[in-house]
């Protein structure tokens, strides 16, 4: 036994004895080679080859050959010897730590793996599921199934290889490199068209997802043993090319024009998907999000005396939001509930597609499809071609706001002048009720403001829907 303090001269010598044995100068008899900085550390030599070794009173375990490791590596490895010293003093055999080690060259990383395989500690996929089963508690449905969806934890989700890195990783061993490395592989596939879009917005999603989730872990101490919340320091997107647009924004980020208003509305009339097409123009009359259009149950507009029909929308909290219609948002829905009263589904806009064998078609229209309408109307030949401003299913709800907020001085309740700011009535504000239908629809002074707001809305849009016929005989006589 030959005892030294490992360096690099250590494994010269040592890769010198192999060198004269091949020369036959001289034969190799075993023997160990030991670190007298770290007890434990040692190097069996052998006239077939060399390995590294962990030799104590307790553990006799072959680390990897010799070739393996060189003077750089030293300190892991002593690191690595200290960790199996302790852990066989806690009561576990060495195997997966250096299992583990010789996969990541890390000692810490291949100490909380040990301790997944060997003490049962958490991994990623048990922290995201608790802290989704934790939200959907907690949390409005439509927010948990985002987080879902940004987390890759759905069922054949296209985000789940940006995951695979740290799948099956212990929490301890994930980074702020392995968080930033699932935000920017999320743009690089978008960006090479492997996602719908660039992948920016996405990616800001799920960077938000992380945060909650690892805000969840840490709170979680004594069940994840975390300590520190390694999401704090995850940016968004810093290349996200909105982020460069000057603040007075320039063209595309202008609202919808009357005109252009006009012509959306006339470009329905040839939408070949007729539920897509109620979807939207309801949407369009009622400054709600594509979303809350899509989704909306029948039995949530109620036929009223005085407003006609109204609609009572379910908000994020188990809130509640009502909306008096205007007339031609009411002449829609009563459309849509004579057309689609067989088809035995609880919402107005039924899906009308088969996705899956056996699907009972009990579900809402899908949102993509009311998108892709106003994407086939950017396509040449539609009224958005080639159009500075490219209108989505969000701009229709930009659009109200954008004409409704400098005109909300003009309704006002209980004396109150309304604010700009009050035009979240419409699009965001709760009444927080809870309670019966009776007490929810009674007619009271801000409904009769809301209806105002609408009607005034609707009234905007069709006279852009009128602008833009007479535009378009004025071009057919020329």
């Amino acid at each position: 036994m030959q005892k030294e303090q490992f360096d690099g001269n250590t494994l010269r010598k040592i890769s010198n004895l192999y060198k004269a044995q091949k020369a036959g100068k001289k034969p190799i008899v075993e023997h160990d080679w030991r670190d007298v900085e770290t007890t434990g550390l040692a190097i069996r030599v052998k006239p077939t080859g060399a390995s590294w070794r962990i030799l104590t009173r307790e553990i006799n375990a072959i680390i990897g050959d010799f070739h393996l490791f060189d003077e750089n590596d030293l300190p892991q490895l002593r690191a690595l010897v200290a960790e199996a010293r302790l852990g066989k003093k806690q009561g576990h055999q060495p195997d997966a730590l250096i299992k583990a080690f010789l996969e990541t060259r890390d000692v810490k990383v291949a100490r909380d793996i040990h301790k997944v395989v060997k003490e049962g500690a958490k991994v990623w996929e048990d922290a995201r599921d608790a802290f989704l089963e934790w939200a959907y508690r907690n949390k409005a449905t439509k927010t948990v199934d985002g987080y879902k969806s940004a987390l890759g934890a759905c069922k054949d989700s296209v985000y789940e290889p940006d995951f695979r890195h740290i799948a099956g990783k212990a929490l301890a061993s994930i980074t702020l490199g392995d968080l930033g490395d699932i935000r920017d592989s999320i743009v690089d596939r978008g960006e090479a068209g492997e996602l719908k879009g660039t992948g920016h917005r996405q990616a800001d999603l799920t960077v938000a997802a992380l945060r909650s989730c690892f805000r969840y872990i840490t709170a979680k101490r004594r069940i994840y043993k975390l300590e520190e919340n390694v999401a704090l320091g995850l940016t968004n997107v810093i290349e996200n090319e909105d982020a460069n647009v000057e603040s007075d924004g320039g063209d595309k980020l202008r609202p919808m024009s009357q005109l252009e208003i006009g012509a959306f509305i006339y470009a329905l009339e040839s939408c070949d998907n007729e539920i897509a097409r109620l979807a939207l123009f309801l949407q369009l009359l009622t400054g709600q999000r594509r979303f809350t259009a899509c989704s909306s149950v029948a039995s949530s507009f109620v036929e009223h005396d005085h407003y006609g029909i109204v609609w009572r929308i379910k908000a994020k909290g188990d809130n509640w939001r009502v909306l008096p219609l205007p007339e031609m948002a009411q002449d829609i829905v009563r459309k849509a509930k004579e057309d689609y009263k067989d088809f035995g589904c609880r919402y107005l806009l039924p899906k009308t597609r088969h996705r899956t064998a056996g699907d009972n078609m009990q579900k809402h229209i899908d949102p993509r499809e009311a998108s892709k309408q106003m994407e086939d109307m950017r396509k040449p030949g539609g009224v958005f071609h080639s159009l500075d401003l490219q209108p989505s299913t969000h701009t229709l709800r930009k659009g109200f706001i954008s004409f409704m907020r400098p005109r909300m001085h003009e309704f006002v309740v209980g004396g109150r002048q309304l604010q700009p700011d009050d035009v979240q009535w419409i699009t965001h504000s709760d009444e927080g009720r809870e309670t019966t239908a009776a007490q929810v629809y009674d007619l009271n002074d801000y409904l009769d403001v809301k209806h105002a707001i609408l009607k005034r809305w609707e009234e905007y849009c069709m006279e852009g829907y009128t602008l833009y016929m007479q535009q378009q005989q004025t071009a057919l006589a020329a």
